[in-house]
């Protein structure tokens, strides 16, 4: 079921106030726009009503796509305590699927489920999901690539942003989030780069996939699948 409520925000470059419409659950199967804006990278910005600036909004959201199975919560980037925020999502996942009645019962086995930090975390996961590809792996990965040029997971944040042809994986770059709760920021944000994932280097660690657990262990709960939170 999809859900909508208002919230006022300030624009983060000239401060007026603005009533904007966000999800709180987002049901993608009745609601096929969300979806492509999230793949898009415009889902939850607007245009402020003072500056007409385009800001980003971040804030708590449930996205569910029953028919490919998907189910991710999503919470502001930096929140301060995440592990309580996947103790809470799994309670109520638990309470909607695992613990309800037989046909909802039926619909959690199977199905993937995450938490994740922020709109660009869900859209990564969005994007990997729907091209078959497994998000573990994939940030196991970004690991490999990350310290063999002699940087910390700790201090620089990657988001695949798209797949290019061949399977390689486009990835932006950023430095760590530093905010925490709803909150609106300007879309350009900080400067980024970005960073090319190998096809193959997705192929070797999926052939080894069964040693991601051992190497790199934070990887391995089946709810939150992030190297940096991994490092937090």
């Amino acid at each position: 079921m999809s859900t909508w409520y208002t919230e006022t925000v300030s624009c983060p470059r000239c401060a007026v106030a603005n009533d904007v419409s966000l999800l709180h659950g987002a049901y993608v199967g009745r609601l096929p726009e969300v979806k492509r804006a999230i793949r898009e990278g415009h889902f939850q910005r607007f245009a402020c009503t003072g500056c007409k600036a385009e800001v980003r909004v971040e804030a708590p959201l449930v996205y569910t796509d029953l028919p490919q199975g998907q189910y991710i919560a999503v919470e502001p980037p930096a929140t301060p305590d995440w592990r309580a925020a996947r103790r809470r999502h799994v309670e109520v996942f638990d309470g909607a699927f695992v613990l309800g009645p037989p046909c909802a019962e039926r619909l959690a086995h199977g199905m993937r489920h995450r938490m994740v930090l922020g709109v660009d975390a869900l859209r990564e996961k969005v994007l990997l999901w729907d091209a078959g590809l497994d998000d573990r792996v994939v940030e196991a990965v970004k690991h490999d690539v990350l310290v063999a040029e002699g940087t910390s997971p700790s201090t620089h944040l990657l988001r695949v942003v798209a797949i290019l042809d061949g399977g390689h994986l486009l990835c932006r770059r950023t430095a760590v989030p530093i905010r925490s709760g709803p909150v609106a920021s300007p879309t350009q944000g900080p400067r980024a780069d970005t960073i090319i994932l190998p096809a193959a280097a997705y192929a070797r660690r999926q052939a080894a996939s069964n040693r991601i657990a051992t190497e790199l262990p934070w990887l391995a709960d089946d709810w939150v699948v992030d190297l940096w939170l991994g490092t937090t």
